[in-house]
């Protein structure tokens, strides 16, 4: 296409050569040497190809002026230029004399006041305007442009019409999908997919319009039919710098563009007048408008709406008559979506059959409160909620419909608006039961700056911080915690979650990667939901099913002093000052920081493995007071191992386990019967875990030995542990009783067994009966 073609709209301050004397002020002079014929157009320097233009333009990291030399070598014919070029050197640098042999060919440089809007107008020139031969629906707001633009898609599909999109997911057309690094495209390469999209048959295009689209004249010369306007809240301040200048910018595409285009006459605005905004809008519309909101002086509004987790139902009015409908999409913000669709619809003089049509149709928009699948019996959902208002929206809807408590995993961006944060924070803090607070995409700042600007605002509706390993076993109390990696924080909220709680994961939604500094890595929150999901059904048989699994590390410590009150034992020789994560019996499997107990057992004697123990690096040891002579005490006392003597320490087991059920502060449930112990507790176990962080004994651990060992395994999480109680004499009962304390007794049944022990069956009535007299006070026998 000859230069002067393109240019013909164009407003020139200048033309000339480089290497010219003379200069064409105030237009273009058309001859041969001045008017080349241009195969391509160009913004990026690295991509020109000989005989194509160049427009410089600034951006916002990187001025395209900078590199008109780079342009110019790899065979550009003409520049487009907001600043004076030279003859012999670019804008910025001087051109070495070796630069300046390999750059042969003369420029025509065309100097403009703005080079950006000038790329808009040339593009569209170059592709013969494709927005005119197409029905351009164009979106705008900043939360909801492109669910609408699903809706409306799905719509125009339902009508047979060829329809592409172009949004922040992707663009895509007659079943071809692109990825789209922006929400709307640079103007070049939007007029050349407009371009390829008529040209392969596409009739409506629907278009997403972001403000920073409008402020660097990306839509220039793009011609739009129906504009709708989503809502209008707080984000992207940290490119606009307040409020108004952003509304200013949103508001340019009703107030210059539909009116002013090639296709004003017939240019309609579709406005949400539930927002703010949208009412103001809607007053000072140049061109026909269609207003959408919940009152009845709206032109389409919602009529008997019922909402809930499996979606929305109920009734529009429209200027073309009623419909009802049924739509999989969650959330009352979705209402206000919809109705915009269907605004749309009706611009476009679509029958209430496909509008109808076309919402139903809709199953689900990617990372829009999408449902990621699990047999759990939880909610999940990602979305990409990253604004204030985006986040209460969709908080507020779950709230308003979830079962049980919402645990929400959220963060924010990094080099982006930060007076967002703390607003974000008090939103969840709020509207959540738990807040995990993680990262988002960080890019440069330090992710626990942001998570820092984010807590200002949680703690003000949130006073509550857990720590990570005091949520082992779940929460019972509203509070937020902070896990700045993503990946672990999406793990722990569905970790945590239990059957009809919601889980939202929000700030990403679609996104599949990461921005991590200057470095851009695989992530999708998507797929990291599935892979917990996954990981937790494989969980749910396990003793800690539905439950973080416990960590040694995290139980309640003893003490030198705890051991001593609980067993009322001695200390023989050894460093007093020692602490010790846990209790053990076996010196095969121990850790250095647990104690271990020496059991005299039936077969064998722990005092005989008391060295292996020894060997393996534990510091504590509780023996016999009859075996301590035998033990090796001087080289311990050398080592500085604690050695603590009672007088037996099979009783001392179940002494520090009654020691450390007082202390964890959880509820007991005790089963006992002569049939089906084992079942009841499986069973009860399984009902407890669904609300509580619940414990379990493990097998055949039921005696004098495994009641305690199942114990000593309580931490502060647990609220409660379904115990089971053996018995072979009578006596036995009433000693496990003494150690596990219930707060609920439960006989299954009194029959025939251990008659060898008690005589007959009513001595396995009154040796099973034991358990009801160790019941706490206010306790419960079932």
């Amino acid at each position: 296409m000859k230069l002067s073609r393109i240019l013909k709209e164009v407003k020139i301050n200048s033309i000339y050569r480089t290497g010219a004397k003379t200069i064409k002020k105030g237009g273009f002079r058309k001859n041969s040497n001045y008017d080349p014929d241009i195969s391509s157009l160009h913004y990026r320097a690295q991509d020109v190809q000989p005989g194509g233009l160049f427009v410089a333009i600034p951006g916002l990291f990187a001025d395209g002026h900078d590199f008109i030399d780079q342009a110019r070598m790899r065979g550009a014919l003409a520049i487009v230029s907001q600043k004076p070029v030279q003859s012999d050197h670019s804008v910025t640098e001087n051109i070495s004399q070796t630069k300046a042999k390999q750059i042969k060919n003369d420029l025509t440089v065309i100097e403009v006041d703005n080079s950006r809007k000038t790329l808009a107008m040339i593009s569209a020139a170059f592709f013969q305007n494709p927005s005119e031969k197409l029905n351009i629906i164009g979106i705008t707001g900043t939360n909801g442009k492109t669910t609408t633009a699903y809706l409306i898609e799905s719509i125009l599909s339902a009508a047979g019409l060829k329809t592409g999109v172009i949004g922040t997911i992707n663009y895509r057309y007659l079943g071809k999908v692109f990825e789209n690094p922006v929400t709307t495209p640079e103007s070049l390469d939007l007029q050349k997919i407009l371009d390829t999209m008529q040209k392969e048959g596409v009739t409506h295009v629907v278009l997403e319009v972001s403000s920073h689209a409008i402020d660097l004249f990306r839509v220039e010369n793009c011609f739009i039919d129906t504009g709708v306007f989503t809502n209008l809240t707080q984000d992207h301040l940290d490119y606009h710098g307040d409020m108004d200048s952003y509304w200013f910018c949103k508001k340019r595409l009703f107030t210059e563009y539909l009116p002013s285009g090639r296709k004003k006459d017939r240019a309609v605005a579709v406005i949400n007048r539930e927002n703010a905004k949208g009412r103001e809008l809607f007053e000072i519309l140049p061109v026909r408008g269609i207003s959408t909101g919940n009152s009845a002086d709206n032109m389409i509004r919602p009529k008997k709406i019922e909402h809930g987790l499996s979606g929305i139902a109920g009734n529009v009015l429209t200027p073309s008559g009623s419909f009802d409908f049924k739509s999989p999409l969650v959330g009352k913000h979705n209402i206000e979506n919809i109705l915009s669709a269907i605004g749309a619809g009706i611009a476009l003089d679509l029958s209430l059959d496909h509008i109808k049509a076309g919402i139903e149709n809709l199953f689900y928009i990617p990372g829009r409160l999408e449902r990621i699948a699990g047999n759990n019996g939880c909610f999940v959902y990602v979305d990409y909620a990253h604004t204030p208002d985006a986040l209460s929206n969709v908080l507020g809807s779950l709230k308003a419909i979830s079962q049980k408590k919402i645990i929400c995993v959220f963060g924010c961006g990094g080099d982006r608006d930060k007076e967002k944060r703390p607003l974000m924070g008090e939103i969840a803090g709020r509207l959540c039961d738990l807040a995990i607070v993680t990262s988002d995409n960080p890019r440069t700042e330090d992710p626990e700056k942001i998570i820092e600007h984010i807590c200002l605002g949680l703690k003000k509706t949130c006073n509550h911080e857990y720590s990570l390993p005091s949520l082992e076993n779940g929460f019972d109390k509203k509070g937020f915690v902070i896990e700045p990696n993503r990946r672990d924080a999406i793990k722990l909220g569905i970790d945590l979650s239990r059957r009809g709680d919601t889980v939202l994961i929000a700030g990403k939604g679609h996104e599949a990667y990461q921005i991590l500094g200057n470095k851009t890595v695989s992530f999708s929150d998507r797929k990291e939901a599935q892979i917990a999901l996954v990981s937790k059904a494989k969980n749910t048989n396990q003793p800690n099913k539905g439950n973080p699994k416990s960590k040694s590390s995290h139980e309640i410590p003893w003490t030198i002093a705890d051991t001593l009150k609980a067993t009322g034992g001695e200390i023989i020789c050894g460093d007093v000052n020692h602490k010790f994560t846990g209790i053990s019996i076996d010196s095969r499997n121990i850790s250095s920081s647990q104690l271990y107990v020496a059991i005299k057992g039936e077969i064998h004697d722990g005092h005989s493995f008391a060295e292996d123990a020894v060997r393996q690096g534990i510091a504590g040891i509780i023996v016999d007071k009859d075996k301590a002579k035998d033990l090796p005490l001087t080289k311990w006392k050398e080592k500085q191992i604690l050695c603590i003597a009672v007088k037996n320490t099979t009783k001392a087991l179940g002494d520090l386990a009654c020691f450390h059920r007082k202390r964890a502060n959880a509820s007991v449930i005790a089963i006992t019967g002569s049939n089906g112990k084992t079942t009841t507790r499986e069973m009860t176990a399984v009902v407890a875990r669904q609300h509580f962080a619940t414990l379990s004994s493990k097998g055949n651990f039921n005696n004098e030995i495994g009641l305690p060992l199942t114990l000593l395994k309580l931490n502060h999480g647990h609220k409660w542990a379904v115990v089971e109680l053996g018995m072979n004499a009578p006596g036995e009962i009433s000693r496990l009783g003494d150690i596990c304390m219930p707060d609920i007794g439960v006989i299954t049944n009194i029959g025939p067994a251990h008659l060898e022990g008690v005589g007959s069956i009513e001595g396995v009535m009154r040796a099973k009966g034991e358990l009801l007299d160790k019941i706490k006070n206010g306790g419960t026998a079932v």
